[in-house]
């Protein structure tokens, strides 16, 4: 069990320190990497070749981890019980991901403006692209 000991943000990057079993981990978290925590899990998504992203998937609880390269990636956020991803199709369509904490996609939907600006709750996700807002009503499966 990880137990958060210290987080300094600044405007470039987010340091943070966590303590389990008497060791301290260390991590320092830039800005420019996709990422976002959700039910004990960490998610990050680094650019790793031609708009091309590796997306990592960590239990801290399990240490388990999953990887998954994903093109296009514009985004990621998540709320409480899991993971969205936004990507950019090939034919110029903005596809919005659900995933669970494995990594596996368990909902897809089609978003019809760019996601540049984004949040969610338990109930919405809300998705700007500077001009137009589109707020898209989801349930959740308890």
């Amino acid at each position: 069990m990880f137990f958060i000991i210290y987080i300094e943000d600044n405007l470039l990057s987010t340091t943070i320190a966590l303590e389990a079993q008497n060791i301290i981990y260390t991590g320092f978290i830039k800005y420019n990497y996709k990422w976002a925590f959700f039910a004990n899990t960490i998610v990050v998504g680094y650019l790793i070749g031609d708009n091309k992203y590796n997306v990592i998937y960590l239990d801290i609880d399990n240490n388990a981890k999953m990887s998954k390269n994903i093109h296009n990636l514009l985004g990621i956020i998540s709320n409480d019980s899991f993971c969205v991803l936004f990507k950019k199709n090939d034919e110029s369509e903005y596809n919005i991901l659900f995933t669970n904490n494995f990594g596996n996609v368990t909902n897809k939907k089609k978003c019809p403006i760019k996601p540049e600006t984004y949040a969610i709750n338990n109930d919405y996700i809300i998705i700007s692209d500077g001009n137009y807002i589109y707020i898209l009503s989801f349930k959740r499966n308890y």
